[in-house]
């Protein structure tokens, strides 16, 4: 396995071949930050795997006859591009999914623009038994005593207490 990493603060694209003419601004700003390829039978397909989950690349190509097996294997990717004929370019600017993708390792917890990213999420809770709810209140306490906030473990010891005077 043949890993090298580097580059620009740019786009990270991984398994995209290196031979463009560094004199142009345009071209330096698509270099890829890694490569990940095996030059021959050595090469094993579960160690590249695990370095591209690594690296959590922007985008993401794989060169391989039967890109299945290893898509369901990769987490942590922008955009990934299945097949030797997937061109990236066509993901940014023709076919899509999107241009707009996680960078410096962020698809490890993110995704790429997408409608979800206008829509607001708002969460709410009602209690309506407080006496059927002394153990969330006991768990709660537990919960924020392991992390420190007395304030809220206290809090939600008060709650237990009154719930079960009732």
């Amino acid at each position: 396995m043949n890993v090298r990493r580097g580059g620009l603060g740019g786009p990270s694209p991984l398994g995209m071949n290196d031979g463009l003419d560094r004199r142009d601004y345009g071209a330096r700003r698509a270099r890829p930050a890694g490569i990940a390829r095996g030059p021959d039978a050595r090469w094993n397909r579960r160690e590249a795997v695990v370095v591209c989950n690594q690296l959590a690349p922007e985008h993401l190509q794989l060169h391989v006859t039967d890109p299945g097996p290893l898509r369901r294997s990769l987490l942590n990717y922008g955009a990934l591009f299945l097949g030797h004929r997937t061109a990236e370019v066509l993901g940014d600017y023709g076919a899509g999914p999107n241009h707009v993708l996680p960078t410096a390792r962020a698809s490890r917890f993110s995704g790429g623009l997408s409608v979800m990213s206008f829509l607001r999420v708002r969460t709410w809770l009602q209690i309506d038994d407080e006496q059927g709810a002394a153990g969330l209140y006991e768990d709660a306490a537990w919960f924020a005593r392991k992390e420190g906030l007395l304030a809220h473990a206290h809090a939600a010891e008060l709650r237990q207490r009154k719930g079960t005077r009732r």
